[in-house]
């Protein structure tokens, strides 16, 4: 007949090996748990259709979807555009709360939500109304494939009927160039009252713009 002491320590064996063996699932099931990861979103382009910001220092995720239709009797020219600028706050669970604006004339229209991940992103709309829903069709969900990544930090619109760029942030840095109100815009970077942006159109252009002439403000 085994003694008190020998049966108690085939139970700790016992234990000591199944514990061996439930650390490694405790551990995955934990990593797994909603929360437990701290998600952040890649900024960059999705397909040439989404650009996707992200501001570390903020926490706000924020870009712009647009969507092109071209004409039938010639499908270089584009009949009609369409873009939807979009800034919410990222939380560390892959999913953002957004509201989204009309370009047009850069007023609220629905809110809605970003899920992300390393390989894509997916925005839906709450509600179809006030902006070009016919072209963009967020509220049944629209899925990017990530394409390149860009060191963006924020996205806005201008919010002045001709803003114009400069080469550097001191006034004496004016340009020819010049941006139209609605016009969605990337940003670089942050020094004082300027931003350094980034602009998609038939090619890229880069320069600095004051954060007052951007709407909804920036920091």
């Amino acid at each position: 007949m085994q003694t008190y002491c020998s049966i108690l320590m085939t139970i700790l064996n016992h234990m000591h090996k199944l514990g061996l063996l439930l650390v490694p699932f405790v551990s995955l099931v934990a990593f797994g748990q909603p929360g437990s990861q701290n998600i952040t979103p890649k900024p960059g382009n999705y397909e040439d259709a989404v650009q996707l910001s992200y501001d570390s220092v903020t926490k706000e995720i924020s870009g712009y979807v647009k969507m092109d239709v071209n004409r039938l009797d010639n499908p270089k020219k584009v009949y009609r555009s369409c873009a939807v600028l979009f800034i919410g706050k990222a939380d560390g669970t892959g999913v953002a709360r957004v509201d989204f604006y009309n370009s047009q004339d850069i007023k609220l229209v629905t809110t809605g939500d970003v899920v992300f991940d390393a390989d894509k992103v997916t925005l839906t709309a709450k509600s179809g109304e006030g902006y070009c829903n016919d072209i963009l069709n967020l509220t049944e969900g629209l899925e990017m494939d990530f394409s390149k990544r860009r060191p963006y930090i924020g996205c806005r619109a201008v919010n002045a009927e001709r803003v114009y760029l400069y080469s550097s942030p001191v006034d004496s840095g004016k340009t020819k160039m010049y941006l139209l109100k609605g016009d969605m815009i990337m940003i670089l970077g942050v020094k004082a009252d300027w931003v350094k942006i980034e602009y998609i159109g038939k090619k890229i252009i880069e320069g600095w713009i004051r954060k007052g002439e951007l709407s909804p403000g920036f920091r």
